[in-house]
């Protein structure tokens, strides 16, 4: 019995999942623990980069930092503790082998149609790469800007009377990093992950579900921290944060566009065994949405069920649900043809149907 135990534990602490849960909790304690000092560097930056210039980086991160709330500097944590802690998480799942030698404990509680049966996909360079991210960028951005336009349309949200021109760079900035980084994580890392112990259509889902699960854990609007500054403060920023998940109308709003946009961009990574896709996609998404926010604002007035229409903003109501599936069609139309996969994969087991 005691060796049947010790069997089990440790092929739990082997398993790949396992490890990217400890990944994912450390990863939050170190955001926590780490807040801040992030919070102290940035005011630092902003104080010294409003009455002069410094170079155009640190303007930049000043700039930012004199507009941003405590929310924002904790998403920055997080991702800083994610790339602290990502080269470990690498190591121990020996990211070089492209097979996983070990299921774990997984199978014994999963079903058999749950389980891969071929242990992973590999990422490749597609035939066009860039002709990809052009039109996931053109994608993303088109149809969710023209949800924003329909927005304006039928008196949803007004012009704020802000200058095109003055928010579209930065826009392109935050959209070209933010798909970079967060594409390079949950669908590069955490996908491929979920890829070598889970079928397809299982990994999919389960990794569109953290993508949305920490896109979500965003305090009450108008929370501010009494002591910013302090060495716990993190921790409590995280505790108020974490109850927002008993709010269910939250969740059909703000977290059901997050689950299925994480959806689409893992069917995408899966279809064209590349990260260009969906890297286009996402940043054509963040560029739009980015944009609209600085040029229009909600106007109130209208009745409650609107809100299921259009939130307040262009990632929450049924209007943007709408774009997601016109893009996932001709996502599906274009890349789901047999002969694409081939020509990525001529060698590959896979069957590119993601079930």
């Amino acid at each position: 019995m005691v060796g049947k135990l010790r069997l089990r534990v440790r092929s739990l602490w082997s398993n790949d999942v396992t490890k990217l849960l400890l990944f994912l909790v450390a990863t939050f304690a170190l955001a926590a623990f780490l807040v801040p000092q992030v919070y102290n560097l940035g005011m630092f930056l902003g104080e010294i980069t409003a009455n002069k210039s410094v170079n155009p980086f640190l303007d930049y991160v000043g700039t930012h930092a004199r507009k941003a709330d405590y929310a924002r500097f904790f998403n920055r944590s997080l991702y800083l503790a994610a790339l602290i802690l990502l080269p470990f998480l690498l190591f121990s799942l020996e990211a070089k082998k492209a097979i996983a030698t070990t299921r774990g404990p997984w199978s014994f509680a999963l079903p058999a149609r749950s389980i891969a049966p071929n242990r992973g996909q590999a990422l490749v360079r597609p035939p066009h790469p860039f002709r990809q991210v052009l039109g996931g960028f053109l994608l993303g951005s088109v149809f969710l800007s023209a949800a924003g336009a329909l927005a304006i349309l039928f008196g949803f949200f007004g012009w704020k009377g802000t200058s095109p021109s003055a928010v579209i760079p930065e826009a392109m900035t935050t959209a070209t990093v933010v798909a970079l980084l967060e594409e390079f994580i949950f669908r590069g890392v955490i996908l491929g992950i979920f890829l070598r112990t889970f079928r397809p259509s299982f990994a999919i889902v389960f990794a569109a579900f953290l993508f949305a699960f920490l896109h979500f854990l965003r305090p009450p609007d108008g929370l501010v921290m009494a002591n910013p500054e302090g060495l716990w403060t993190g921790f409590d920023f995280l505790q108020v944060t974490v109850q927002r998940l008993f709010e269910w109308e939250l969740i059909l709003l703000q977290f059901a566009p997050l689950l299925l946009a994480g959806v689409l961009l893992g069917v995408t990574r899966f279809l064209t065994s590349s990260l260009w896709l969906p890297v286009g996609l996402h940043a054509g998404w963040v560029f739009a949405f980015t944009v609209f926010g600085d040029l229009a604002t909600p106007r109130e007035g209208h009745p409650e069920w609107t809100n299921f229409v259009i939130g307040e903003n262009l990632a929450q109501g049924l209007l943007p649900l709408a774009t997601l599936g016109m893009s996932a069609l001709i996502i599906w139309v274009v890349y789901r043809e047999p002969d694409y996969y081939e020509e990525v994969h001529p060698d590959s087991p896979l069957d590119p149907s993601p079930t």
